[in-house]
């Protein structure tokens, strides 16, 4: 199983946010330090949707405006770009299907992580109790604070909202994910969460750090495939 992701150093590998053949040789460079190519990617285009899309050997090379991917074909590398909302990737070892998820609020609200699971039960025989789930580096509950926050009006999120002395209500996006995850079936001891916090460490982008001190907005990416 390969499964890595980009920092700081390895430079913005958004093409929204940099001029695009910088971005394409930053991006050829951080693939083949793990021994892919660009051409062996498929390229999710999020929408904060809760959209889930399977794909094989024909996607490859290809961007698809999607929320997560899923195959159970090896050689294929599923890429997403983030900078504060968690990548999530799902690995079955025992069906040999894998899965990459852009869990932003909004698709974490749409259920997004339950819609994988059932997608990957559904289309390969998946069982939630062999899925191993990872939650990339992304913003926390430390950071992740607003006054009156949208989420306070929606019953799903009551268990993963804390509100503070000074006003704030700071939100648990990795808690829903994770409680979401184990309402599936999936063991807690198989999920696994970075603890990095994107919005106060620089060593990954952040787009919550970049409006507030002003800095070039850019993201990092997340890669999954089978060899």
């Amino acid at each position: 199983l390969l499964c890595a992701v980009s920092e700081a150093t390895d430079g913005n590998l958004s093409l929204v946010h940099g001029e695009r053949e910088d971005v394409l040789r930053r991006r050829e460079v951080f693939l083949v330090k793990h021994g892919v190519s660009p051409d062996d990617c498929v390229y999710i285009d999020t929408e904060h949707s809760d959209k889930v899309t399977q794909v094989t050997a024909a996607d490859k090379g290809s961007s698809i405006s999607t929320e997560a991917l899923i195959t159970s074909e090896k050689g294929i590398v599923l890429f997403l770009l983030t900078g504060d909302c968690s990548p999530v990737s799902f690995y079955d070892p025992v069906e040999g299907v894998i899965a990459l998820a852009h869990l932003g609020w909004k698709p974490t609200d749409k259920k997004l992580v339950v819609k994988v699971l059932e997608q990957m039960q559904k289309s390969y025989g998946s069982k939630p109790e062999n899925i191993l789930v990872f939650i990339g580096p992304g913003i926390k509950k430390e950071s992740y604070k607003f006054v009156d926050p949208i989420q306070k009006e929606m019953p799903g999120w009551v268990d993963f909202l804390t509100d503070l002395p000074n006003g704030e209500t700071a939100i648990d996006l990795p808690g829903y994910i994770t409680a979401q995850a184990i309402s599936c079936g999936v063991l807690p001891e198989s999920i696994t969460e970075d603890t990095t916090d994107t919005a106060t460490s620089d060593k990954y982008f952040s787009y919550y750090r970049s409006v507030r001190t002003g800095e070039q907005q850019a993201r990092f990416a997340t890669i999954l495939g089978m060899t």
